[in-house]
């Protein structure tokens, strides 16, 4: 990085280290703070869908049903 040229290696590498943690910290925060309305997760031969509303995963169900008539709903 052309503006840390001048400062030692280690010194270079902690505030490039810093640079790229202030621009993860948003990111997180909004993971943390507004979480995803649903979560997929792919396996070998299925695939989970996981909502945070009771509510949409009946409708996603209700409108997925015909197209895969195998598959099921957990409510937790």
């Amino acid at each position: 990085m052309p503006h840390f040229e001048e400062w030692n290696r280690l010194t270079r590498k902690f505030a490039v280290g810093g640079l790229a943690l202030i621009a993860l910290v948003p990111y997180i925060a909004f993971e943390l703070f507004v979480p995803r309305s649903f979560d997929v997760t792919s396996g070998n031969a299925s695939t989970d869908y996981e909502f945070a509303s009771e509510e949409y995963a009946v409708e996603f169900f209700a409108l997925n049903k015909a197209e895969n008539p195998s598959a099921k709903i957990e409510m937790r």
